[in-house]
């Protein structure tokens, strides 16, 4: 059995809240092309659009790897595109943007809304402080703990390719501005 972040629900969710602000024009930094959590996170972006009949538009998706200087590699190409918004799969790609945007005197939370992914420590930090999603890695490991215990003491039956998904919560925090 596993016990899992549920990044699709997450992203659907986040992308959901800068699409509420009146962005339509969202563009997303990921990880790796080949990445299991890129893919969950950009099927929840992807799933957000489509119900909001927002047309997916590929030249605002960009993979670019997981740290910070692979999305300031990415951020020119991605801003220059005129988006209004960017959904960064974790927050230390949101860092690279935000060191791309304060090179250009262009303010998170005002010119450009900004989310991010994981709430990292540094999150709260960024100037504003970056609007996220947080990982319950606690909650998974407890889950995780209380599962293996239950199948060892067997009060419970291991059940194959059994799946449980934890919730991430989402953290408002003022990087993501509203647009008419």
């Amino acid at each position: 059995p596993s016990i899992v972040l549920d990044d699709t629900t997450a992203a659907y969710e986040i992308v959901n809240y800068l699409i509420s602000k009146g962005h339509k024009k969202i563009g997303v930094i990921g990880g790796y092309d080949n990445n299991m959590h890129t893919h969950l996170r950009l099927d929840g972006y992807k799933k957000a659009l489509k119900e909001a009949g927002i047309k997916m538009n590929r030249d605002y998706v960009k993979f670019a790897g997981w740290e910070l200087k692979d999305a300031y590699s990415v951020s020119e190409e991605l801003v220059s595109k005129g988006v209004t918004a960017v959904f960064c799969m974790c927050d230390r790609l949101a860092g690279g943007l935000y060191k791309y945007l304060a090179e250009k005197g262009i303010k998170p939370g005002k010119d450009i809304s900004v989310a991010g992914f994981d709430n990292q420590d540094i999150a709260e930090y960024f100037v504003p402080g970056l609007t996220t999603t947080a990982l319950p890695l606690r909650d998974i490991g407890t889950k995780a703990a209380e599962k293996l215990i239950k199948i060892i003491k067997g009060s419970e039956v291991q059940k194959d390719n059994e799946v449980e998904y934890v919730p991430l919560k989402f953290i408002e925090r003022d990087s993501v501005c509203k647009v008419d």
